[in-house]
């Protein structure tokens, strides 16, 4: 009682000292207290840590706001502006300062707006809003299949885990697929190390496969990519052999094994022979494997003069491997020298390619060489009728030559030999047949009367035109044969039944037809031009009118822009007679000019540009009282003048039979066959004629000649038939060396 006398006493004292007594300060802010403040802090020293179950973030309650902060934390969700009363919360603690919020308990792989928040006795405030992903939670590894371990029928593969993922751990291996199937295995592993791997067994010998490593933990699984690789052969493999010694009657060589492959060795050693790769269908000898993975053998039954290859093999469970290239090569040694023909090489136009090698000299240094050609199977130095070239260069192992002017359709022999003072050697006969002189061709269409079409020519393009069938029958027929295809084909017919008209090819667009003899018996002296492109015939005019005579049988060429009519036959009732006029038909003005003529009167004969020069002549000046042609054995040429003048020159007389039947212009010379099917060569610089072959007698009544491209076509209306000529290989078989 009196300690509280005492109290009371004291207080009175200092209100009286002090005038009054302020509020404590706990009340003052009660009076104003307002909501924390709460921030977000998101920078570089405060980063965010994204988890597959939770995000975890730094904020920081900068102000109570005057009273205690009862707690603070984080609140989220998967739309905006997450509030606490939603449910979506964590408390982390209570009063001011940095704290770590942390969301938990969300969704894999899923967007959340997060925001932290503090609260006190006034209410809740919240910082800065933002949104983040959750992970998946799988991690991350790679595939790897170790090369160098792939067999025959296994292989080790497996995955290499570089982030584990968040959750445990639940399986972990391969998916092997075959590629071309779609049989996926799934081949679980026991390894439980961050790089796990295995052999996988079971697969199939040369076979492609696809691998890829799995993991699988409590949030899902992940792959490490996929791989490719093919399991081997499994055989082994050995080095190319080695000489040890070459003598005059053996050969010893060794090899080494490098792998013995998926199984075991049952055999290996040396396989030789006469030609490239040997194999063990070839001759072969056994040898011992020794420690240091070596073996050697020498070869049996070898004999000299001759190249031998021999390879390394070695054999297991999968088969059979030989040593890399073709084989190791070497001869016996032997006092004569050594030589090896290699295989001629036939080209074109008459020529074919020798070569060969001196493989070994010899006891003492090779003097000749050469080779040797024959029709007979074995030639020497010795052979009638065989030719040697001596190719011999001092030093030289390797000779080769190209002889020219062979005769097509033939079986030549040919091998090189060589000289020492020892002896001549001579290498393996090679035989070799050159192109055929004639070879068939596709036949025509139609049939028709030998001599009594017309016929012209362009590049490897060749025309056949009107003439009568083997009944008689005149015919609109117009036929085009192409070299390069090897077909006949019919073109637009032409507008009238005729034979024995002439024909003229102009350029590539257009050819020339004139006169022939009608269906009614009449001679005919019009002009038709042939469009190629448009398949078309059309009449061309004069234009004053003037015209040659009407004529059968006469012959034509181009000259420049002229087309020439050459003598012809003029059929009057019974009677007939030949002409030697010359007319020339201006393509540009349309009109006639008549030429110098003729020396002869003359049809059915050729005309032929070559060199520079107009060649016209042979043919028939008529009909002898039997009724048997009376052929013209005269020729002529003249220079293609630029005014259209002709100066004719006669040219050397025909060494053959009295008729030609047909001629052409190769390679600038000209080609005629005579009456009893011979080709002919007449050489416009020399004047000279050559014989050639004869033609097949099933087409020797050919009357058509075509030089086409590389080749002469000959054809025979009457049978249809075609054959192609090469003249190139057309040549006469000489023994001169």
């Amino acid at each position: 009682m009196k300690y509280t006398k005492h109290s009371l006493w004291m207080v009175l004292l200092a209100v009286f000292a002090f005038g009054c007594i302020e509020d404590p300060e706990f009340g003052t802010d009660v009076r104003d207290a307002s909501v924390p403040e709460v921030i977000t802090l998101i920078d570089d020293e405060h980063p965010i840590q994204q988890l597959a179950t939770s995000i975890i973030f730094q904020a920081e309650v900068t102000h109570a706001g005057g009273v205690p902060v009862e707690r603070y934390g984080v609140c989220w969700g998967t739309t905006s502006n997450p509030v606490i009363e939603s449910g979506d919360t964590s408390v982390c603690g209570s009063g001011t300062g940095e704290f770590t919020a942390i969301a938990k308990n969300l969704k894999p792989n899923t967007l959340y707006y997060i925001r932290p928040y503090a609260t006190n006795s006034v209410g809740t405030s919240y910082g800065d809003e933002f949104q983040k992903n959750t992970t998946k939670g799988l991690g991350v590894m790679r595939t790897f299949v170790i090369d160098s371990l792939i067999r025959a029928e296994s292989a080790v593969v497996g995955g290499n885990i570089l982030d584990p993922g968040e959750g445990e751990i639940l399986e972990r291996g391969v998916y092997l697929t075959q590629k071309g199937t779609k049989i996926t295995d799934t081949i679980p592993f026991t390894m439980e190390a961050d790089s796990f791997y295995q052999r996988v067994t079971g697969l199939e010998r040369l076979a492609s496969y696809e691998v890829e490593a799995y993991l699988v933990n409590t949030f899902g699984t992940i792959t490490g990519g996929v791989l490719s690789f093919t399991t081997t052969d499994g055989m082994p493999l050995v080095a190319e052999p080695d000489t040890v010694d070459i003598s005059f009657t053996s050969a010893t060589f060794s090899s080494k094994l490098l792998e013995s492959g998926d199984s075991l060795i049952t055999a290996l050693g040396f396989c030789y022979g006469t030609e490239p790769n040997p194999t063990l269908e070839n001759d072969f000898v056994t040898a011992e494997l020794q420690a240091d993975s070596t073996f050697s053998a020498s070869l049996p039954d070898i004999v000299q003069q001759t190249r031998y290859y021999v390879r390394a093999f070695a054999t297991n469970s999968y088969g059979t491997f030989y040593s890399d290239g073709s084989g190791a090569t070497f001869v016996l040694k032997d006092q004569k020298p050594t030589v090896e023909t290699e295989e001629p090489q036939v080209g074109i136009g008459g020529n074919v390619a020798f070569s060969g090698t001196i493989l070994a000299e010899g006891m003492s240094p090779v003097t000749e060489a050469g080779f040797l050609w024959s029709t007979e199977e074995e030639p020497t130095l010795e052979t009638p009728k065989s030719s040697h070239r001596n190719l011999f260069e001092e030093g030289a192992t390797e000779y080769a030559m190209t002889l020219g002017n062979m005769r097509g359709g033939t079986t030549y022999y040919v091998r090189l030999y060589a000289k020492n003072e020892y002896g001549t050697s001579y290498g393996e006969v090679k035989a070799f047949e050159t192109p055929r002189i004639f070879e068939s061709r596709s036949s025509a269409p139609e049939a028709m009367q030998a001599s009594s079409q017309a016929l012209a020519s362009y590049n490897s393009l060749g025309y056949l035109l009107g003439g009568s069938t083997q009944d008689s029958q005149l015919t609109d027929q117009f036929l085009r044969y192409n070299a390069s295809a090897d077909q006949w084909n019919k073109r637009e017919p032409f507008p009238d039944r005729r034979k024995w008209q002439t024909l003229i090819s102009y350029n590539s667009s257009s050819l020339w037809a004139f006169g022939g003899l009608d269906e009614d018996g009449q001679m005919n002296n019009d002009l038709y031009i042939y469009y190629t492109r448009d398949d078309l015939w059309r009449m061309t005019e004069p234009t004053d009118g003037t015209k040659p005579a009407a004529v059968c049988n006469a012959m034509g060429i181009t000259d420049n822009l002229n087309i020439l009519i050459a003598g012809g036959r003029i059929l009057t009732g019974s009677s007939e007679r030949a002409t030697d006029k010359v007319w020339a038909f201006n393509t540009l003005g349309a009109s006639w000019a008549e030429l110098s003529p003729l020396p002869k009167a003359i049809y059915d004969g050729i005309a032929l540009e070559a060199d520079g020069r107009i060649f016209i002549g042979f043919g028939k000046t008529g009909t002898s009282v039997s009724g048997e042609p009376t052929y013209n054995t005269a020729w002529w040429s003249s220079p293609v003048m630029a005014d259209g003048g002709i100066a004719w020159t006669e040219e050397t007389a025909f060494a053959g039979a009295d008729g030609i039947r047909a001629a052409c212009v190769f390679e600038g010379d000209i080609y005629v066959l005579d009456t009893d099917g011979y080709i002919w060569i007449y050489d416009t610089y020399d004047k000279e004629w050559e014989m050639k072959s004869q033609l097949p007698s099933e087409i020797r009544n050919a009357s058509v000649l075509f030089a086409l491209g590389n080749m002469i076509y000959v054809h025979a209306p009457s049978s249809k038939l075609t054959v192609a000529y090469d003249p190139t290989w057309d040549n006469t078989i000489s023994w001169e060396e």
